[in-house]
């Protein structure tokens, strides 16, 4: 079965489907010229009932560990309660490769966070805990992108962040919507725009994790 997709390349593009109802945008994680290679690896803290602050400190943990391991990682909230690790990728990556770095990264997390962080698919298995979903990572999938408006009360936006940020005890991703953005944008720029020019080689990274699992 062929599935139709949208390809919003332009302003033209956006407004079309804007017209058509669309809020939040879900694109994939590669581009029409390069499917089955992904742009980012991507990390999505998906909290469904644990509390905001679990996912907090599970995002610290994970830029601490990629950066570590010789990473750049990027950050942004999900619009919702969760929140996105990033790690843009130089080209010639797969899905496979992208989610296998993911699933390592958070096994490692786990073990670090076992009483708030879980790799369980089946959300009545969870514990009330974060789960680490690197599932994401597969040709198809989509996930909200930066800067996109969330179909919630107080239209929040998924919004990128600081990694110093996180030490904020009043950071909520209530306090990033359509009315703060726009200003917080003009304040520090693009945080994200890295995601498209900061392309990282994962082998050297994938080495020193394995060393990271050896000393664990």
């Amino acid at each position: 079965t062929i599935v139709p997709h949208h390809v919003v390349g332009d302003l033209e593009s956006l407004l079309y489907v804007i017209n058509l109802g669309s809020i939040d945008l879900h694109p994939w994680l590669s581009r029409t010229g390069t499917l089955d290679e992904p742009d980012w690896a991507v990390l999505d803290l998906d909290p469904k009932q644990a509390p905001f602050g679990d996912v907090v400190r599970i995002a610290r943990a994970a830029g601490r560990l990629l950066r570590g391991i010789g990473l750049r990682p990027l950050l942004k909230t999900s619009g919702k309660q969760g929140m996105h690790v990033f790690v843009p990728l130089r080209p010639g990556y797969s899905y496979d490769h992208s989610r296998m770095f993911t699933e390592a990264v958070a096994r490692v997390l786990v073990r670090e966070l076992p009483d708030i962080a879980t790799i369980e698919r089946l959300p009545d298995q969870r514990e009330g805990k974060v789960y680490l979903d690197f599932l994401q990572n597969r040709r198809s999938q989509t996930i909200v992108p930066p800067y996109s408006v969330r179909p919630v009360r107080g239209a929040s936006v998924s919004t990128p962040l600081q990694w110093d940020e996180l030490e904020d005890a009043t950071l909520s991703p209530r306090n990033f919507t359509i009315h703060t953005v726009p200003g917080r944008v003009q304040q520090f720029g693009d945080l994200f725009r890295a995601a498209l020019e900061d392309r990282q080689d994962l082998l050297p990274a994938i080495a020193a994790l394995e060393e990271v699992l050896r000393g664990r």
